[in-house]
């Protein structure tokens, strides 16, 4: 019997596959794959203002609207994903933690080219088949994933041709490769860049006030939290390492029910898609001139609503 759940969230899920040596899949495990696809438009780019009846979806204070753009990719590098029961995460299915190396390319997603991984994931709780199913019925309530990064490059509106500095991607450590700082780089009109430059102006520049992670589940609104002084009830004791998190209600609790065989294999597919049209806002910054070295880049405001996930269970 399959079993299709539609998760809608504004960042990500992974899941992964286990399997013998000889490549045939075990039985009694739960065994998960995952596809990740993107959605955009062909021109990369979309002019003029955006719907005047939606007032909330543009920003104020960093000069005026100019434009939506769309990047040309899209990838990522997650840190730790997981679903968890309850707010003590007492049962969990963790799909990328510190065990993995940290080069791992099974941490990379990339939602241009719908690229898509197998893993076996960790599981955690009252376990049966060796430790590779659980032996009762359990709700994961919670998804959780802490983000590394988010890589942009975007082909930048012809206006801008010429420019060879744009402020808020000038940085001492804008061209390292090291995925510990800040990265960005422009050349023949492409800006490469990281998805915190684009918050920066919204939240501050030091990297503990930059959004890294988001929790899914167990609330009725989507927001974003100060962990140090906003009250908060989400699963304690899985890893965050800023002050901010998102809060998604964007997530519809997953129930797994082990077989009566322990031969019975438990098929998990998951489909993460991230919609990135128009995610790029471009203001005029103080100057208020357009396409000028200071204008402002910055995701639209309800970018943590932009991924949904399609997962199927058989």
């Amino acid at each position: 019997m399959k079993k299709i759940i539609w998760i809608s969230i504004g960042l990500i899920v992974l899941i992964g596959c286990g399997k013998h040596e000889d490549n045939t899949y075990v039985p009694g495990k739960i065994i998960t794959n995952v596809k990740y696809t993107g959605v955009s438009v062909k021109s990369g780019m979309k002019s003029g203002n955006l719907k005047a009846t939606n007032t909330d979806s543009k920003y104020t204070g960093f000069g005026d609207f100019i434009m939506s753009i769309t990047p040309n990719k899209v990838t990522a590098k997650f840190y730790n994903i997981r679903y968890v029961s309850d707010l003590t995460a007492q049962s969990s299915i963790e799909l990328i933690n510190n065990n993995l190396p940290p080069y791992d390319s099974l941490r990379y997603a990339d939602f241009t080219n719908n690229s898509s991984i197998s893993m076996k994931p960790s599981l955690g709780g009252d376990l049966r088949d060796e430790g590779a199913s659980f032996a009762n019925i359990v709700e994961f309530e919670y998804l959780t994933f802490d983000i590394c990064n988010v890589y942009h490059a975007i082909q930048l509106p012809q206006e801008y041709i010429g420019i060879d500095v744009l402020d808020q991607f000038n940085y001492p450590d804008n061209s390292s490769n090291d995925e510990t700082k800040l990265y960005s780089t422009l050349s023949n009109n492409i800006l490469n860049a990281r998805y915190q430059l684009f918050l920066n102006p919204l939240y501050g520049y030091s990297p503990q006030v930059i959004p890294t992670a988001i929790v899914f589940g167990g609330t009725d609104s989507s927001y974003v939290i100060n962990l140090a002084t906003d009250f908060h009830d989400f699963p304690y004791n899985t890893p965050y390492h800023g002050n901010y998190i998102i809060r998604s209600k964007n997530y519809n609790p997953i129930t797994f029910i082990p077989s009566e065989s322990s031969n019975k294999t438990t098929l998990i597919n998951a489909t993460l898609s991230f919609d990135y049209n128009n995610l790029i806002q471009i203001y005029a910054g103080n100057d208020n001139i357009p396409f000028t070295r200071d204008d402002i880049f910055l995701y639209e405001p309800n970018f943590f609503d932009r991924l949904t996930v399609n997962v199927t269970i058989e």
